[in-house]
């Protein structure tokens, strides 16, 4: 919530420069490989039901309803700060999450019910910053204005699972889940102020500038240029450009790797669920600008963006069907792990660079 701009006129002598960009993108890779053998009923495997969503709100409408107007109330004491050079204020937050969770699980059971639930992880980046400024009656730049408020969102889910079911002799009922996870972006930007500015005259930008070395200004030459403000007008004067920026970044990296193995005894019913991660980011930016009179000298320029992507690599599961007495040879491998061989990676570990590029590995 950003309000250092909310004031009864705000005045540029130079250019405005406002862009409002939301930028979501959700990437997730669940390739999934399930190998069945056995005797028993038919194994019962659920693969992909997942959901990416992005979802985004860009609205502006005016503070107030209808016009303001004090003359005759204000102006009566002015209060001037001089910023001299360029003025700042820059608000940034940047959220990261990064969750490994990358299970082993092996079943093998006789006469009995076995139930195993792995992850069903989640994350989430929330913050509430506030900054309700200084109370400006009116606002002065005699340079350019710059404006932005920009909310970048990722979330990164690797989701590849390993699994083998087989039940020797009559076996039991197999149940395998893979994927139901849930990644979303939710972002607002939201502008309260009024829209498009009125021109600056000659007599107008000369009363402005003199603003640098006067604080003894009769009610009388204020009301014939506004009527916003109030009894103690209070001036916030900067000599250079005015840069406003307000940015939030957010990040969910989950890698969750799982290789999982059933063997089910006579009469044996199992249950297995690998997926069911969610990944949340929820940001909202409240800019509050004029709500009397906005003025530029120079031209107005204002951009509106938004970009959502979903990047998915989840079309090539494999299940394979085999004989009775066979056993899986990435189950061996998991299950009877020798001495890990020099330069091997772990298939369950995605490794993290030291340039901070994270979507690069996948993308590679």
């Amino acid at each position: 919530m950003d309000f250092d701009e909310a004031c009864g006129t705000f005045v540029v002598l130079g250019n405005s420069y406002r862009t409002n960009a939301v930028v979501q993108t959700n990437v997730y890779s669940d390739s999934d490989h399930v190998r069945i053998g056995g005797n028993g009923p038919e194994a019962f495997v659920a693969l992909n039901q997942n959901e990416a969503t992005n979802t985004a709100e860009l609205s502006q409408e005016a503070l107030l309803d209808g016009v303001v107007d004090y003359r005759g109330l204000t102006g009566f004491h002015w209060n001037i700060d001089i910023s001299y050079g360029n003025y700042y204020d820059v608000k940034t937050l940047y959220q990261e999450n990064t969750l490994y969770s990358n299970d082993i699980v092996c079943q093998t059971t006789t006469g009995a019910y076995y139930r195993v639930m792995v992850d069903a992880n989640g994350q989430s980046n929330t913050v509430q910053v506030e900054d309700f400024g200084n109370s400006y009656d009116l606002i002065v730049v005699l340079g350019n204005y710059h404006a932005g408020n920009f909310i970048h969102q990722t979330n990164i889910l690797l989701d590849n699972d390993w699994m083998t079911m087989t039940a020797p002799g009559e076996g039991g009922a197999q149940t395998i889940y893979g994927g139901q996870n849930q990644l979303s972006n939710e972002a607002a930007i939201s502008y309260y102020g009024l829209d498009g500015y009125a021109g600056v005259s000659s007599d107008f930008e000369a009363f402005i500038r003199s603003l640098e070395t006067r604080d003894d200004i009769p009610p009388e030459e204020w009301w014939s240029y506004s009527g916003s403000g109030s009894t103690e007008m209070n001036v916030l004067f900067v000599t250079g450009d005015y840069y406003d920026i307000n940015y939030i970044r957010q990040l969910n990296l989950v890698a969750d790797a799982d290789a999982a193995m059933q063997i089910a005894g006579n009469g044996t019913d199992q249950f297995v669920s690998t997926g069911g991660n969610t990944a949340t980011n929820f940001a909202t930016i409240i800019d509050v600008g004029a709500y009397g009179d906005q003025y530029v000298g120079g031209e107005a320029y204002e951009d509106w963006t938004l970009v959502q992507t979903n990047i998915i690599s989840a079309e090539d599961d494999e299940v394979i069907y085999g004989d009775s007495s066979e056993l899986a040879s990435e189950v061996v491998a998991f299950a009877y792990a020798g001495e890990e061989e020099e330069g091997q990676v772990d298939a369950g570990v995605m490794p993290m660079s030291s340039g901070g590029d994270e979507l690069g590995h996948l993308m590679a």
